[in-house]
């Protein structure tokens, strides 16, 4: 009796595809005073039924 067994090589862990997958978002923020940085009152809740995609490409490019 013999057993085979054979697996996919795993590719390097990249900031890419660390954030590849579904995600659900709970919060969103825009930086409406323009100061460089996200403050507290500019964090928003996000509404339940909405959908947001985001996709990126190995070349650095992507869309919302």
């Amino acid at each position: 009796m013999s057993i085979v067994s054979c697996s996919k090589k795993q590719q390097p862990d990249t900031p890419t595809t660390r954030v590849q997958g579904r995600w659900k978002k709970a919060q969103y923020a825009t930086d409406d005073n323009n100061n460089g940085r996200i403050d507290e009152q500019e964090k928003r809740t996000q509404q339940v039924n909405f959908t947001d995609i985001i996709s990126l490409s190995p070349d650095a490019t992507g869309y919302q």
